[in-house]
């Protein structure tokens, strides 16, 4: 009886202790979704605005390339 007292607390323990990580992490997560500091979106963020910023620059060396060979000026 004893050692099924004992293995029923570690299982209660690993369930608890499962549920609590888990109910923390989304509650942690929202939190962070709330207050506008989600790791995930901010990193999309960051690496559209540099890929951007890349086509931007490669379209006016391209422009500028394509408007020197034909002979017209830009703006």
């Amino acid at each position: 009886m004893v050692i099924g007292e004992v293995i029923l607390t570690a299982i209660i323990d690993a369930v608890i202790g499962y549920t609590l990580e888990k109910g923390l992490d989304r509650l942690g997560g929202r939190v962070q979704e709330i207050l506008g500091r989600d790791p995930t979106k901010k990193a999309f963020k960051e690496a559209l605005g540099q890929a951007f910023e890349r086509l931007r620059q490669q379209h006016e060396t391209s422009s500028s390339m394509t408007s020197r060979r034909w002979g017209v000026q830009t703006g």
